[in-house]
């Protein structure tokens, strides 16, 4: 498809077709006042010029739209036009330059109006700075389309090279970080065990030593004496509760199956 914009407008895209209608309701609408007039967006592209520049941007526009689908990219067309090339979209406006003009008012502060130059621009959003071209004393925005082409389809084709590029660095951090994260894990595990480990150890322990002095009782033959009550067969309850205590043995004690054994306090009533 050639590359030359066209004097006149024939066979237009819908997009254009859509567009040239809408401006023509807006123009409507401001003249009669109508605000609550209803006019139809769909398919209408971003142009924003004067009427004087209007024919010309339909025309440009008609042409870059046209150009664009033949080379198997598309739009997306919503509240703002964009371009999609390659899975990347590019927010482009079409817009007349304006310059400032001071205004005469006798006031403290300047003031400026803003006056159309009659020059086409045409500005790409996603880029920084933003991308531009315009007409210049010596080109026309129309005689640089197929600079416009070529300057878009190779940004599409870095963006989406670093998109690429950003995905298996992206995939990268994730496994490094559920490494890091089972390795934390385990780490927790290991630590946990080895609480477990020595607590049962200290358990151990001190049953031992709890049977021993028991062992010791029997040698001499003492009575045990709790809350001023002597109590019966206290030898056995003593080996009975050291088994209880014990982590190898943990025997079942019906007055104590509320007791933590690791801390030796009443267990929370939540978990009763």
């Amino acid at each position: 498809m050639s590359l030359k914009v066209p004097d006149i407008l024939s066979n237009p895209h819908k997009y254009i077709i859509a567009t040239k209608e809408y401006h023509k309701a807006v123009k409507i609408r401001n003249k009669s006042r109508n605000w609550s007039m209803e006019i139809d967006d769909t398919n209408v592209l971003s142009i924003s010029v004067s009427d004087n520049l209007f024919p010309r941007a339909l025309r440009f526009m008609d042409t870059l739209v046209k150009v664009i689908e033949k080379r198997g990219y598309g739009f997306n067309i919503s509240n703002r036009t964009e371009i999609v090339i390659q899975d990347q979209t590019y927010n482009i406006r079409l817009t007349e330059k304006n310059r400032r003009v001071k205004r005469e008012t006798n006031r403290s502060w300047d003031e400026f109006d803003l006056v159309p130059t009659g020059n086409l621009c045409l500005k790409l959003d996603r880029s920084y700075p933003i991308k531009e071209w315009s007409d210049t004393k010596t080109t026309v925005l129309e005689y640089k389309l197929a600079d416009i082409l070529v300057w878009i389809e190779l940004k599409a084709k870095e963006d989406k090279e670093r998109q690429i590029e950003n995905a298996i660095w992206r995939e990268k951090q994730e496994k490094i970080r559920q490494k890091e994260e089972e390795l934390q894990k385990q780490k927790e595990q290991e630590l946990s065990k080895f609480k477990e480990l020595l607590s049962m150890a200290t358990r151990w322990h001190k049953a031992e030593y709890l049977r021993n002095f028991i062992k010791e009782l029997e040698n001499n033959d003492l009575k045990l004496q709790f809350q001023n009550e002597v109590i019966e067969d206290t030898i056995q309850w003593a080996k009975e509760k050291a088994d209880w205590y014990d982590p190898l043995i943990e025997k079942k004690d019906e007055l104590l199956e509320d007791v933590d054994r690791e801390s030796l306090t009443m267990k929370s009533r939540r978990n009763w």
